[in-house]
Parts: C-alpha cells; structure tokens; sequence
C-alpha cells in the first residue's frame, strides 16, 4: 500500500496564512442594516489601529518569510510604497484589498 504525501510548497502557504491573518485581523463584526448606516458617514481615513494592523502584517512578513531576501525585493520599499495608500483607506475592505496587494508582491 503506498502512501500519498502531499507537500505544501512553503511560499505558498506562507503567503496564505499572512493573508489569512490579515484578512482575520481587519474583517469588521457583521452589523445589521439598522446598525450601519454607511450612507449617512462620511469615509473617514485610516485610524491608527488600521496602521497597526497594516505596520504589524509588514512586521511579520519581515520577520517569518521563508527567504531572507524576500525573493529579491526590497521589503522596506514595498512597505514604503503601500503606507500612503494604507493611510489613505477609508474602510476595512479597502486596507485589506492594500495588506493583499502587498502581499502579493512576494511572488
């Protein structure tokens, strides 16, 4: 009897679990509509718990991506380049379309 082995190439899972982890860490708690009136706010721009949230998924890319050379991009600069638009979000699904895209580069 053999036995198969399926294997998980590492950047991908990587990569999956960040965006996993993003997407958990911003996802807003489901409201009801009487709860959310969005049409009556108006977009506000990024808080500094959106920051964080973003500023903490850079940090553990940083820190835990399986190569140290991030597959030949300047990490800094990535983040860099993303931070404005970060700032700039104005809803959750926004900043996680941005968190995404960052990711994305990894490839």
């Amino acid at each position: 009897m053999t036995e198969a082995i399926t294997t998980v190439h590492p950047r991908r899972h990587f990569l999956r679990l960040m965006t996993t982890a993003a997407t958990a860490a911003i996802a807003p708690v489901s409201l009801s509509a009487q709860q959310r009136d969005t049409a009556a706010q108006p977009a506000l721009p990024a808080t500094p718990a959106d920051i964080s949230t973003f500023e903490e998924v850079w940090r553990t890319v940083r820190d835990r991506f399986y190569d140290p050379h991030f597959n030949g991009l300047d990490w800094s600069a990535v983040r860099d380049r993303y931070m404005p638009d970060a700032a700039r979000a104005t809803s959750e699904e926004m900043l996680a379309r941005i968190i995404n895209d960052m990711l994305s580069e990894l490839r």
